[in-house]
């Protein structure tokens, strides 16, 4: 529901518009169940509660002989990188920020030193990435997350007025005000 998933869904997207591929197999472990608007080469499994049954869904999905493996979470990396081993897939995974950003653990590490890329949200995550992995600075490429089309930039004078805003300086901060997160500093902005 978060940031990450939504660009996750917009590049899954990106993938079903652009790549060759026949069919895009998504299986997630805490998602609500498939949604409608999917693109057609995108087939998305039920969620699956906790990580066994997760991890036994995901081994039986290799079956299928995926082409790539694409990890969304580092957490996820170790089984993607098993996946991927057992089926001859390139494996891909992508990098949010903070899952780098304290030393990562040894079977996370070679997760990332076996990828074949690693897809980071900005040039810090993959400067912080590349120092804890012992990898080709080439196989770890920025890929910012974007803003959907459905977003456009509207009439800022309108929007003054609306909300009766006269020239006072005016911060957006778009994000989840969890306990969880803070390190984001939204508690701080405030």
């Amino acid at each position: 529901r978060g940031g990450s998933a939504q660009a996750t869904r917009d590049m899954i997207d990106a993938f079903a518009d652009h790549a060759a591929t026949t069919q895009i197999d998504l299986l997630v472990r805490l998602a609500p169940d498939p949604t409608d608007g999917m693109p057609s080469k995108v087939k998305q499994a039920s969620a699956v509660r906790g990580r066994i049954g997760y991890a036994i869904k995901a081994i039986a999905s290799a079956a299928s002989k995926p082409d790539i493996v694409f990890c969304n979470h580092l957490f996820m990396a170790p089984l993607a990188r098993l996946i991927a081993g057992l089926t001859n897939a390139h494996l891909i995974i992508q990098l949010h920020g903070i899952e780098v950003w304290s030393r990562v653990r040894p079977e996370l590490r070679n997760a990332l030193e076996a990828a074949d890329l690693l897809v980071c949200v900005s040039r810090d995550t993959r400067r912080r990435a590349l120092a804890q992995a012992c990898l080709l600075p080439e196989r770890a490429v920025v890929v910012n997350n974007t803003v959907g089309d459905r977003f456009q930039p509207g009439d800022r004078q309108s929007a003054r007025s609306k909300f009766g805003i006269g020239d006072e300086i005016v911060l957006l901060t778009v994000g989840r005000l969890s306990s969880q997160e803070q390190y984001k500093g939204q508690d701080k902005v405030l």
